[in-house]
């Protein structure tokens, strides 16, 4: 079994800005997962 790394808890502003960038298709989901390190 692999490890999944170290747990983070990323705030809520973080979480809502993201998702954002994302949805306004200013950051693609895979760049997001490798540039903020985060899971799908």
């Amino acid at each position: 079994m692999t490890s999944r790394g170290p747990y983070r808890r990323h705030s809520t502003p973080f979480k809502l800005q993201l998702c954002q960038d994302i949805r306004a298709g200013v950051i693609g989901r895979r760049d997001a997962q490798r540039t903020h390190q985060i899971s799908a």
